[in-house]
């Protein structure tokens, strides 16, 4: 099955997926499972919330996947995790699905299992899915669209390699909050330096201001929102963050060059 690097796929507005299901499985005490033998039949995602993981390959490769890691197994993987809950209410859910590309053939993200850094905010997006179930068409649709938006955040990336490790716990926060109001200071405080300080590092990550990339994070979320789902302007506004919808207008058109409505268009 040919691979599609997951930048592409989100960016490929004719890509599609389907046949999705979610389960969500609860780990009071280490656990193992296993596939070898059983090779997937769909696409996963496993998102381990409150747990680690150990992960080995049918190849022989062995990875720890850390708390709120994410995995993902192509079709036909075989592998064996041995999973270790954090906390009583420790716990991961499987996402199940398959893709295809614009021309409607099946692809894959990787031709191995690979595990992402921890997203914690991708964890109410797993929750909800896992709610869902497989059901009606109504939740179906709702599915898919809180999976697009995982594959999204996996595609925006985690936090670079060239954050300075100070900096990463208010950068792990800002990542995961980033539709909630924030402050520098309370980001700084986060790190226990000051907030000039964290001013400079992080403009010297990422090249813009704590406050430019929480607009960027939001628009960009809100731009998913109105590509993919059905929520009126209001309501994605509300979602990301933003407490006046003439406000996000304003903000949006700044960036995309019109306004929310006329980008859903």
């Amino acid at each position: 099955m040919p691979t599609v690097p997951i930048q592409t796929l989100c960016a490929d507005p004719d890509a599609t997926i389907r046949f999705i299901n979610a389960l969500r499985q609860d780990w009071r005490k280490n656990k193992r499972f296993t596939c070898i033998g059983k090779p997937k039949l769909l696409h996963i995602l496993v998102y381990f919330h409150q747990c680690t993981a150990h992960l080995r390959t049918a190849d022989g490769q062995e990875t720890e996947i850390e708390e709120n890691g994410i995995m993902y197994a192509p079709q036909g993987a075989q592998y064996t995790l041995d999973i270790h809950p954090q906390k009583e209410t420790g716990c991961t859910v499987g996402v199940n699905f398959l893709l295809y590309d614009g021309l409607g053939e099946a692809v894959a993200l990787t031709d191995d299992v690979t595990v992402f850094p921890a997203c914690g905010a991708t964890w109410r997006w797993f929750d909800e899915m896992a709610r869902l179930g497989v059901a009606a068409p109504l939740a179906a649709f709702r599915s898919r669209i809180l999976l697009q938006t995982v594959l999204y955040e996996l595609a925006r990336g985690a936090i670079s390699p060239a954050v300075p490790a100070v900096i990463r716990p208010g950068v792990t926060y800002l990542q995961e909050h980033y539709t909630e109001p924030l402050t520098v200071a309370a980001l700084a405080d986060l790190c226990h330096v000051s907030e000039v300080y964290y001013r400079r590092l992080f403009k010297q990550a990422f090249g813009v201001s704590p406050a430019a990339y929480i607009t960027r994070l939001r628009l960009e979320t809100a731009a998913n929102y109105l590509e993919h789902g059905d929520m009126s302007v209001g309501e994605i506004a509300e979602a990301v963050g933003y407490t006046a919808v003439s406000y996000f207008d304003k903000e949006f058109k700044k960036v995309y060059g019109k306004t929310p409505l006329r980008y859903r268009r």
